[in-house]
């Protein structure tokens, strides 16, 4: 009489082989996850600049003179309504709002700089 199904040999060496494909996939996944995490990052900070330029396009008034600086706090941005809470992709936690956002005047051309505060 014939039995149906696989015997315990089949069933462990199935196990190892596919315990082996996981491991060899594995460095893969974890590189391609990290790298998406550190774009997300960046665009994430991208995404602050464009709302500090958006504030600075309705305040010229507070932008600085040439060769000088003015500095906005993320949490201006929020509170303007120029930005939503931003979370880190890296930690799953909010930028916090102390967040500064360095607004510098060089010979007329603005430059945007984000400075997160330590953790």
């Amino acid at each position: 009489m014939k039995q149906k199904g696989f015997t315990l040999i089949e069933l462990l060496i199935t196990m190892a082989l596919l315990s082996l494909i996981a491991l060899m996939i594995y460095p893969t996944i974890e590189d391609y996850i990290s790298n998406s995490k550190v774009k997300a990052y960046r665009t994430q900070i991208q995404n602050i600049i464009s709302s500090a330029k958006n504030w600075a396009a309705d305040h010229p008034t507070e932008l600085p003179d040439e060769g000088s600086t003015h500095t906005i706090t993320l949490q201006d941005l929020i509170d303007g309504n120029y930005s939503e809470e931003v979370i880190d992709p890296t930690t799953k936690e909010a930028i916090a709002g102390a967040t500064e956002i360095i607004i510098s005047n060089d010979d007329g051309a603005f430059e945007y700089k984000v400075n997160l505060p330590e953790k």
